[in-house]
């Protein structure tokens, strides 16, 4: 196999080649037929309990040092993206309220969708790169200063809506109602009053909210 021979003669493997929930494995299982030692710098949590509970017994036969998570300059971020998630999974409907910031998500709304979006976690990974999250509807209003619904000449300029549809249903999440509250600016420009707008949407936000 290529792996045998890449560590052939070597006294260890050191393995720096994320994703370890990919790579470990096969390297480890390289390491132990040729009975040389392993280190990661691995920070993922699921891809080193996944080594511990796979290889603590035949580490111990061979006396072979099967060591992950040797390095943690990758394990406040995963730990981060780990508690971000909580248990949001675990809802039957998620509720997204953002605003349109350049024509598209805020930084704090993509920070926490590259928290969520992982593989193994929330897809599958390749080669399939199935969602995970199954069985779920979502919700999402958007609060804008321009008007950007359909079929008005400044909807080419919503790149929002269109990727949170595809980024959910990448995670398998495809039942999704996107509410456009555009307008705001009217309120600064003098145009109209916050009552106002606000009563214009408040029909449409209270149905996604219930």
């Amino acid at each position: 196999m290529s792996l045998d021979r890449a560590v052939l003669d070597a006294s260890a493997v050191i393995n720096c080649a994320g994703p370890f929930i990919d790579t470990a494995i096969p390297i480890i299982e390289a390491a132990l037929r040729s009975g040389i030692h392993y280190f990661d710098v691995a920070a993922e949590q699921a891809a080193v309990l996944a080594v511990f509970e796979r290889f603590s017994c035949a580490a111990k036969q061979t006396g072979v040092v099967i060591a992950p998570a040797m390095a943690f300059y990758g394990g406040l971020g995963d730990l981060l993206a780990t508690a971000a998630m909580g248990d949001w999974s675990a809802a039957d409907e998620i509720l997204i309220g953002t605003p349109m910031y350049n024509f598209t998500v805020p930084a704090n709304l993509k920070a926490w969708i590259d928290l969520i979006v992982r593989p193994r976690v929330t897809h599958s990974g390749p080669p399939e790169r199935k969602g995970l999250v199954l069985g779920k509807t979502c919700k999402i209003i958007i609060a804008s200063g321009g008007t950007y619904d359909e079929g008005l000449p400044a909807a080419a300029s919503d790149h929002e809506s269109g990727y949170l549809k595809r980024i959910l249903a990448f995670i398998g999440i495809t039942e999704v109602e996107v509410i456009l509250a555009g307008g705001t600016a009217a309120v600064a420009f003098g145009s109209t009053t916050v009552e106002e707008l606000a009563a214009q949407f408040r029909p449409a936000v209270l149905a996604a909210t219930r």
